[in-house]
């Protein structure tokens, strides 16, 4: 789902920690490492998109699945309900 990268510019950020008194190499180590916790925990609207549909598609399939289920179900039952009332009537 990873397809999109966020809006996060680790040069700019390196660059902002620079001018704020930060040593260098320390700034870029750090914004290196706000980068990858950003990419790995940061969940983007595509994500949302992407999984709001894969739910929509599994939510319909097991809709058609269990209407499946219940009209087979109400076919056995009709089916048992009519030989009981045959039977009723031919020995009544």
């Amino acid at each position: 789902m990873k397809n999109m990268q966020p809006k996060y510019d680790s040069l700019e950020y390196a660059s902002e920690l620079r001018d704020a008194g930060v040593p260098e190499a320390q700034a870029k180590v750090q914004a290196k490492a706000l980068f990858r916790v950003i990419d790995q925990q940061l969940v983007t609207k595509q994500d949302i998109k992407e999984l709001e549909t894969k739910l929509s598609y599994d939510i319909k399939e097991l809709e058609l699945k269990l209407v499946f289920r219940l009209t087979k179900i109400m076919v056995i039952l009709l089916g048992l309900s009519t030989s009981i009332i045959g039977l009723l009537i031919k020995f009544f």
